[in-house]
C-alpha cells in the first residue's frame, strides 16, 4: 500500500532530492512499509513508515432491518446503510458476507467517506420455507464491530387460473383459435411462472412485455418459453393460441415452472376448493409444499382444412403513380382462389379493421380480374360482409397494389370463418 515518487533519479552533490510517500489504505492494507534506497557504487540507504488510523465512529442507520415476507427460490435485494459520524474515512470489512445459507453481503469490504452514508447489499435466496432471525456483523478497521439484526419469513407461491382446462375442439389446419386466461398472485410476494411450449410448436402464448422497476425482472419470450414476472396482488391476462399446421389431436398438461419448481398438475376439483393445491416437486431437491398451481389441461384436435386458399402471400412491387413516368404501367393485380373443401355452407370474410387507413388512402383496393374496383366480403369497423361459399364451390378475390408515395407496406389480414 506504500510508494514512492520519485522512485529513481539523480541527485547533484552537495543538494538533496525531496520524495512524496504515498498510502493507499483500506481495510486489511499493511500499516507498516519499508523502502531501501540503493546508490549506484555507492551505499544503501532504509527507512520505515507507519500509518496510523484515528477511532472510527460508524453505526447502521437502523439498529434492526425487518425484511419482511421474501418469495422462494427469486432472489430478493435488500440495502443496509451505514453511516460514517466520525472526523475520518472508515474502512470496513463484513465480518460474514454469508450469515445464513440463503443470504450474501455485498461488497465485502469498502471506505466510508466522512460524512456519508454507505449501503451495502444484502441479496436473500430463500430455498425453505422458515422464520429467519439473524445478524450482520461489520468490523471496522481501528475501531468496533456493529452489528445488525435482520429478521422476517419466507411464504411459498401460490398463482390461481381462472380456466379449468383449454380446449380447442376441431381447429382446422391453417387456422387459429385463441383462449384468453387471467393469472392471478394473492400472495405478498412476487412470482416467476414460466410456460415452456418447445414440444408443442402448434401452441404459442401472447403475454403483456413489461419491464419493472428491478432490470432483472421483466415479461419475456424467447424459443417458445414463455416468462412472466407477478407482484404482489397483480392479475395478469393473456392468451393461449392453437394454429395446427397439420391433423393432429392433443391431451397435455401445461409444463410450467413457478419460482423454479415444477408446477403439479391441475386437480380434477374446481380452483379454490380445498383439493385444488397439491404437493410440488422443488427442482434442485425432494422436499415439497403445498401451493395453487397454473397448469392447467390442454386439449386439441386439428381437423383437415374446410377452406382452401391458393395463395397466401402477395408480394407487389410498383413504381409510385404521383411520379409520372409513363413508361410505368399499373400493376396488375393478384388473384386468389377460395375454395369450400367441405361438404358444409360455409361463410366468410376479411378482417381489415387494422389496415383501414391502407385501404381508404388507396394504396391497396379489391378489384376482379379484369382491375375494375370491386366490393369482397370485409369485416371493417363494427359492419361485417360474408359471402356465402356453398360445398366444393370456389370463389375469386382480387388485390391490387396502387401506391401515391414511395415505402413499404405490409398487412397480415386474417380470413374469418363461420
Amino acid at each position: 500500500p506504500f510508494a514512492i515518487r520519485p522512485s529513481q533519479g539523480v541527485i547533484e552533490p552537495y543538494s538533496t532530492l525531496n520524495c512524496e510517500i504515498l498510502y493507499f489504505p483500506s481495510f486489511g492494507s499493511a500499516s507498516v512499509g519499508r523502502f531501501h534506497f540503493d546508490v549506484t557504487e555507492g551505499n544503501t540507504v532504509s527507512f520505515t513508515c507507519r500509518a496510523k488510523f484515528a477511532p472510527p465512529s460508524v453505526d447502521f442507520v437502523d439498529k434492526r432491518l425487518a425484511i419482511g415476507i421474501l418469495p422462494l427460490n427469486i432472489t430478493r435485494k435488500v440495502v443496509a446503510a451505514l453511516r460514517n459520524n466520525g472526523q475520518h474515512h472508515a474502512f470496513f470489512k463484513v465480518v460474514d458476507p454469508n450469515p445464513t445459507k440463503f443470504c450474501t453481503v455485498t461488497p465485502e469490504t469498502g471506505c466510508i467517506p466522512v460524512g456519508s452514508v454507505f449501503n451495502i447489499q444484502l441479496n436473500f435466496t430463500a430455498t425453505e420455507i422458515e422464520k429467519f432471525d439473524f445478524k450482520v456483523e461489520v468490523k471496522l478497521r481501528g475501531g468496533k464491530v456493529v452489528a445488525l439484526k435482520i429478521g422476517g419469513s419466507i411464504e411459498p407461491p401460490y398463482v390461481e387460473c381462472d380456466q379449468d382446462v383449454f380446449a380447442f375442439d376441431g381447429v382446422h389446419v391453417g387456422s387459429t383459435d385463441e383462449r384468453v386466461f387471467t393469472l392471478y398472485n394473492p400472495m405478498r410476494t412476487e412470482a416467476e411462472i414460466v410456460y415452456n411450449l418447445k414440444k408443442y410448436k402448434d401452441f404459442r402464448l401472447e403475454i403483456p412485455h413489461r419491464k419493472f422497476a428491478d432490470d432483472e425482472k421483466k415479461n419475456y419470450e424467447e424459443d417458445n418459453c414463455y416468462y412472466l414476472f407477478l407482484s404482489a396482488g397483480e392479475k395478469v391476462t393473456s392468451k393461449i393460441i392453437f394454429s395446427p399446421k397439420q391433423v393432429s389431436s392433443y391431451d397435455f398438461n401445461l409444463p410450467v415452472l413457478i419460482n423454479d419448481m415444477i408446477a403439479p398438475p391441475p386437480s380434477l376439483h374446481k380452483l379454490g376448493s380445498d383439493a385444488a393445491t397439491r404437493s410440488v416437486t422443488r427442482v434442485s431437491t425432494t422436499s415439497s409444499l403445498t401451493m395453487c398451481t397454473p397448469c392447467r389441461r390442454v386439449t386439441a384436435t386439428a381437423l383437415h382444412p374446410s377452406i382452401y386458399v391458393s395463395n397466401t402471400e402477395l408480394s407487389f412491387v410498383s413504381a409510385p403513380s404521383n411520379l409520372n413516368i409513363a413508361s410505368v404501367s399499373p400493376i396488375p393485380p393478384q388473384m386468389i382462389t377460395v375454395k369450400n373443401d367441405s361438404d358444409d355452407v360455409k361463410e366468410f370474410t376479411l378482417d381489415i379493421r387494422e389496415f383501414s387507413s391502407i385501404f381508404d388512402e388507396g394504396t391497396f383496393r379489391f378489384v376482379t380480374d379484369k382491375g375494375v374496383p370491386t366490393a369482397l366480403p370485409v369485416l371493417d369497423g363494427n359492419e361485417a360482409v360474408w359471402r356465402v361459399l356453398p360445398a366444393g364451390e370456389s370463389s375469386m378475390l382480387g388485390l391490387q397494389f396502387t401506391p401515391s408515395a414511395s415505402g413499404d407496406y405490409s398487412m397480415n389480414i386474417p380470413l374469418l370463418i363461420k
